[in-house]
């Protein structure tokens, strides 16, 4: 079912600088697949079983299809030029465009897509007079939209003092190193998204033995004891599909000083309902700090849909 979209605005562009508000000379007048996205679901059936068992079930690709038309108050010359203003979005067909979806209430939501058909520039003899009317089908790899900027949730040495390992506190009125310092905190990052991310977790040293964790799923990151981020360095570990790794602030991957026991594979960010109104409890850790150590989560806000 297609989506009411009076109270909506739409935007397309490209990383090229291009973008085409679809408000005019280009309007959106139908739109269809920004709502949720259908499962494909993988199951199986034993000899004597009623029914079925699910495996698992996995997002499948998104295709969003869009009703346009252009209107060129100078009559039907000017409208090539309109059409020309998409066809420069789109001619880079092997990278990602992105659509902007507005809502009602401000949120603005992303989606990563690439051309699939249409723009045919099909031309009925009925159109009004410096109208136009065409179909659009865009491609979505990745599924979810999301929202921009990247959310960001920060882990350091307490402002003001450093403490020992022996728990030696002396308050200071500025920062002032007296002895290895430590990270050692738990921290709430408030997830509003739908969807679960697979953050990027940066360790800057200097540091040894860093730790952090997610205390609602119990997935973690852990180097194994005596790993030492030199200061001026830093280590990032990557959880995003496809990546699952560690490197380095010069591109050396670090990935086996990892304990056996982290979790690399599936160390995520979590919605709700496993993580109640979108509340994860993030603890972080790390011996022999300094004044510029830091650990950092970035993460997207992803949603189911629009």
């Amino acid at each position: 079912m297609a989506l009411d979209i009076s109270q909506m605005t739409f935007t397309l562009s490209n990383n090229y600088g291009d973008s085409e508000a679809l408000s005019g000379p280009i309007y959106v007048s139908q739109i269809d697949g920004i709502g949720l996205v259908s499962p494909r679901r993988h199951v199986e059936r034993g000899p004597q079983q009623h029914g079925q068992t699910l495996n698992i079930s996995l997002l499948s690709p998104r295709t969003i299809t869009m009703r346009l038309g252009y209107y060129a108050s100078t009559g039907d010359a000017s409208l090539g030029g309109i059409r020309e203003r998409l066809h420069w979005i789109f001619n880079m067909v092997n990278e990602p465009a992105f659509l902007d979806c507005a809502r009602p209430d401000g949120a603005v939501r992303r989606f990563d897509c690439y051309y699939r058909d249409g723009l045919t520039g099909k031309r009925a003899a009925t159109d009004p007079y410096g109208h136009q009317y065409e179909v659009l089908q865009l491609v979505c790899d990745n599924p979810l939209p999301y929202e921009w900027p990247l959310g960001l949730l920060e882990f350091a040495p307490a402002a003001g003092y450093y403490y020992s390992g022996a728990g030696l506190h002396v308050p200071l009125e500025v920062p002032v190193l007296l002895g290895p310092a430590a990270i050692s905190e738990t921290k709430v990052l408030q997830y509003q998204g739908s969807w679960e991310d697979y953050p990027i977790v940066r360790f800057e040293g200097p540091m040894a033995s860093p730790y952090i964790e997610n205390l609602i799923t119990h997935e973690k990151l852990q180097f194994q004891e005596g790993t030492t981020i030199n200061e001026g360095d830093w280590w990032e570990v990557d959880c995003r599909y496809g990546y699952k790794y560690v490197v380095d602030s010069v591109g050396t991957i670090q990935t086996q000083y990892l304990t056996e026991d982290t979790d690399l594979a599936t160390f995520h960010i979590a919605p709700h309902p496993i993580a109640p109104a979108g509340q994860n409890s993030i603890r972080a850790a790390a011996l022999a700090c300094g004044p510029s150590s830091k650990i950092t989560v970035q993460y997207i806000t992803y949603w189911f849909g629009i």
